[in-house]
């Protein structure tokens, strides 16, 4: 068995229970976004949060039906909502332009060094380009804790595939202004050792 626990906190990868990268990073406070609640207000804040969380579940829904040929859950996701036309389009018209192929379109990665797993949104080739490159769907702002997120996903993806990934992509499309698309590559500004540090304090703090 592999998937979501009940409690939607953790991984369940055959016997084994592993917390979820999202579960962990909840324990790392963002700077920008304690600002923002203060600026706009608690209330709004989670109003807000919860719009652009249902938002943000669809394009990653219709983005991926499309890249997975999936036509007929396409159209029934815009008889219900014709407002996830323009980013769909959006997307497929960067897809065309830019990805050679496909290798993996949302798989669930782990690592058993560090106890941790989650979902990756997609692992591509672009053209011209040998490198594997891991890219991962945004619809809200590109925070810096975005960049420990995705060298979380690489690391668990390299720890368990023989083709590495090398970059590290966010692709924004943003839910005020869904027809603008947004390309931002990570560099590892120590990404990757504040991922592993995370998970050892999560461990070390939850230890039975």
């Amino acid at each position: 068995m592999t998937g979501l626990t009940k409690d939607n906190k953790n991984y369940q990868i055959g016997k084994l229970i592993y917390p979820r990268l999202s579960t962990i990073m909840e324990g790392r406070p963002n700077i920008g976004i304690e600002k923002w609640k203060k600026r706009v207000g608690e209330n709004e804040a989670q109003r807000i949060s919860d719009e652009t969380s249902e938002w943000g579940s669809k394009v990653h829904l219709i983005t991926a039906y499309s890249d997975l040929n999936k036509y007929r859950m396409i159209e029934n996701m815009l008889a219900e909502d014709e407002s996830l036309l323009l980013p769909l389009l959006t997307w497929e018209d960067w897809v065309k332009e830019y990805i050679k192929k496909w290798v993996a379109i949302e798989v669930i990665v782990w690592s058993n060094k560090l106890g941790v797993a989650g979902r990756i949104d997609r692992i591509g080739e672009m053209k011209g380009d040998k490198k594997l490159s891991l890219h991962d769907l945004k619809t809200g702002s590109l925070w810096d804790d975005v960049g420990i997120r995705l060298y979380g996903y690489r690391f668990m993806w390299n720890e368990r595939n023989r083709r590495k990934v090398e970059r590290c992509l966010a692709i924004q499309l943003p839910r005020n202004n869904p027809g603008e698309l947004k390309v931002k590559e990570y560099s590892n500004g120590n990404f990757e050792e504040k991922f592993v540090e995370l998970c050892e304090d999560y461990h070390l703090l939850n230890r039975d």
